[in-house]
């Protein structure tokens, strides 16, 4: 999945246990941005849209939270949905993501047109 949505999607890793594998699945090809790590807010995932020039967002969590920076995953959870205010609308996941659930949480925005 991840090396065919490679071109269009920025891939973000909400806490840690996630992006290496998907990564590596992804054949080395796809955008992927792990912010837990020292969460800076908002702005950081907003930028990562421009900087990539990408119309596709999937933000994936593992369910439960690993221990590592739990409060900086709550943070980027919390703040995904600002996106709305920039021209990203919340749609519905493929089959293969949802297919996920419940152990790894995905949610997709993409940027209105």
């Amino acid at each position: 999945f991840a090396a065919k949505h490679a071109d269009e999607a920025v891939f973000i890793s909400a806490n840690w246990g996630l992006g290496k594998a998907v990564y590596c699945f992804s054949q080395g090809r796809m955008v992927l941005r792990e912010p837990f790590w020292n969460y800076e807010g908002f702005e950081e995932l907003k930028d990562y849209a421009y900087i990539e020039n990408k119309h596709v967002y999937y933000i994936a969590v593992e369910n439960p939270y690993p221990p590592s920076f739990p409060e900086n995953t709550e943070r980027i959870l919390n703040d995904i949905d600002k996106l709305r205010l920039y021209g990203f609308r919340e749609v519905g996941l493929e089959s293969e993501l949802e297919a996920l659930k419940p152990i790894i949480r995905v949610r997709k925005f993409v940027l209105k047109e």
